[in-house]
């Protein structure tokens, strides 16, 4: 059964790069950098997606008006994100680099929800290594990523990410070291999910 092959996980980051970059350009197309982030469950012969979220990237120091091209796009977490920490610029707002504790903070990464189309009994622990290889992806110093979850969850993504609130957001900067697995696993178990053996997370 292809169930019994070998398989590992990969995530594929889809950067949507318009073609003409002229004066025809839409506003939310010089705020941000759009990419569609999949999850693949791996083998030798077959690659099949068993997740996928939206992730912006919003460009600082912006001539538009970035919390108005955040209503153009229309997604709620993007709307919300901007308008409670990002100037309209494009930059990380002050009172949220206060609450990170990092000054040299000033790039966003706004990661909305992840769904998973089919049910998934490991679907908490994919949650996490989902978010976790986005952060390491990134791993810039001034970089912070958002991440859309309720802020009920602190917890879990402090154990997971490093994560901090600010409002009602869960925030975690890019150069934070990742906590390593026992860290990861003790934040699942917060989230009652303990997973027997780690086979097939690769």
């Amino acid at each position: 059964m292809s169930d019994d092959k070998p398989f590992n996980y990969d995530l594929r980051f889809q950067l949507h790069v318009p073609l003409l970059r002229d004066g025809t350009r839409r506003r939310d197309e010089h705020a941000f950098e759009y990419y569609r982030v999949e999850l693949l469950r791996c083998t030798e012969d077959a690659e099949t997606m068993v997740a996928w979220a939206h992730l912006f990237r919003v460009i600082p120091y912006n001539s538009v008006d970035v919390r108005a091209a955040a209503a153009d796009v229309g997604f709620d977490y993007l709307k919300r994100v901007c308008n409670e920490a990002i100037d309209r610029n494009g930059c990380l707002s002050e009172k949220c680099r206060n609450t990170v504790s990092d000054w040299i903070a000033s790039r966003a990464y706004i990661l909305d929800e992840i769904i998973f189309p089919e049910p998934d009994e490991k679907e908490i622990l994919l949650r996490a290594l989902f978010v976790r290889a986005v952060l390491d992806h990134m791993s810039h110093e001034d970089d912070v990523l958002f991440v859309n979850d309720d802020p009920k969850a602190l917890p879990f993504w402090e154990k997971v990410i490093g994560a901090k609130k600010f409002k009602r957001l869960i925030v975690a900067l890019g150069s934070f070291k990742l906590p390593d697995e026992l860290s990861l696993l003790e934040g699942l178990r917060y989230a009652g999910f303990a997973p027997a053996q780690p086979r097939g997370l690769q």
